[in-house]
């Protein structure tokens, strides 16, 4: 396990590493997956990044949305953003946590 020391014989790429610190797979393309629109490579298969609540409201696998437009949250619950199980028996627990409204990931204009 000489990489725990930084010794990589002058080479360095992208990887990712079993239990025993063993090389799963190396190379510009390990990371590869959602996040980038590219089949999931040999680390991100082994590794997969699960998506996070943001995601699952729709905002993208990259991560970089710092600003949204928002809309009402019956507006979204009425365009299907909201789905499953009880989910209408949700929404007044969500229009009083998000009083401003929740983000519409798939809108154009952010705000300024």
């Amino acid at each position: 396990m000489s990489w725990l020391r930084g010794d990589t014989g002058g080479l360095r790429s992208d990887a990712c590493f079993d239990a025993d610190g063993r090389v799963i797979a190396e190379g510009a393309r390990v990371w590869d997956g959602p996040w980038n629109g590219r089949m999931p490579g040999a680390c991100m298969s082994a590794y997969p990044a699960y998506q996070s609540p943001r995601n699952a409201a729709g905002e993208p696998m990259r991560g970089d949305t710092f600003a949204c437009v928002l809309e009402p949250v019956a507006a979204a619950a009425a365009r299907g953003a909201y789905a499953g199980p009880n989910a209408a028996a949700w929404l007044p627990t969500l229009e009083a946590l998000f009083p401003d409204g929740v983000c519409r990931y798939d809108a154009t204009q952010p705000p300024h």
